[in-house]
């Protein structure tokens, strides 16, 4: 039978080491693990409660007639993705990829309000024409309730992170301006004002090394067999 697998992470205990264990069952004749014993060094105390787990569904799916009452012997292999350490070269190394690949780019500071209808948008933006605050038209009349309470306000954020209709607009009303018609995109119909257009900031890599790090570590663990 195929040795089973239990993937973790050693983070939670560096005494922790991945491989393959031997352990004794005391299988009764209910099917239940009356006792386990560690044949060799105990693991750390996560994989102790590991084996115990994988030793226990071993003994539940095996219905081959291989696990029978009385004692078993069997191995189970457990592999850690996050026992392989990420070097500062490797971080570094995709730290500089991710910065290549958005340098030149810029950062735009817009807010919107949004409508169902298209009359309710020009209504909106007829508002503002006349000296109405675009703040409170936002807070008034925006469907948006992630941003309506706000003045409609969405940050500062990349062309990227919009709907191509929306950013396709905001982008040509750069470096500042109002839209002069209401934009429609699949979410409705949108008032758009860029206040500001600035190239984006990007992290130092001390700030993001850390979190570099783990995003490699995860994706290692993804890929694990």
């Amino acid at each position: 039978m195929k040795h089973p697998e239990i993937k973790g992470d050693v983070e939670q205990d560096p005494q922790c080491q991945g491989g393959e264990y031997e352990v004794a069952l005391e299988v009764r004749q209910d099917g239940r693990i009356g006792a386990i014993r560690h044949i060799g060094n105990p693991p750390c105390r996560p994989l102790q409660q590991a084996i115990q787990d994988a030793a226990a569904a071993y003994v539940c799916h095996s219905n081959d007639g291989s696990v029978r009452s009385g004692w078993v012997h069997q191995r189970f292999k457990f592999v850690f993705g996050s026992q392989t350490t990420i070097s500062d070269e490797e971080a570094r190394a995709e730290y500089d990829a991710v910065a290549s690949k958005l340098k030149g780019q810029q950062e735009y500071l817009v807010r919107h309000i949004l409508t169902p209808s298209q009359a309710e948008a020009a209504e909106a933006l007829n508002r503002i024409r006349q000296g109405a605050s675009f703040d409170l038209v936002a807070n008034a009349l925006s469907r948006d309730e992630g941003s309506a309470s706000n003045g409609g306000n969405l940050g500062w954020s990349r062309f990227e992170f919009f709907h191509p209709d929306f950013a396709t607009a905001m982008k040509a009303l750069a470096p500042k301006g109002l839209s002069a018609e209401p934009v429609h995109s699949p979410f409705g119909w949108h008032v758009i004002e860029v206040q500001q257009v600035r190239p984006l900031a990007f992290p130092e890599y001390e700030q993001v090394r850390d979190r570099i790090k783990q995003s490699i570590q995860k994706k290692r663990q993804g890929k694990a067999p």
